[in-house]
C-alpha cells in the first residue's frame, strides 16, 4: 500500500494557495485627501507557509490582516 500522505506535488500547479492576495488597495480619506493604507499588494501562501508581517507603526499591518480576514 502507497502512503500518500508523503506524496510531493509532481508540479507547481498541484498546490493551490491558503491565502492569496492580487493587486490589493485599500485607501481611507484623511482630511480631504486620499490615504492609501494599503497599495498594490501581492502575495499567495501556501499550507505550512510561515508569514511574518513587519514595518513601522501606521504602515498598514493591520489593515491588511484585516483585509485578509474579511
Amino acid at each position: 500500500m502507497e502512503d500518500k500522505s508523503q506524496k510531493l506535488p509532481s508540479n507547481e500547479f498541484d498546490i493551490l494557495p491558503v491565502v492569496e492576495l492580487t493587486r490589493v488597495t485599500r485607501e481611507f480619506m484623511r482630511r480631504k485627501h486620499k490615504f492609501f493604507a494599503v497599495n498594490n499588494v501581492s502575495f499567495a501562501l501556501n499550507s505550512g507557509d510561515f508569514v511574518a508581517i513587519v514595518g513601522k507603526s501606521g504602515n498598514g499591518k493591520s489593515t491588511l490582516l484585516n483585509l485578509i480576514a474579511g
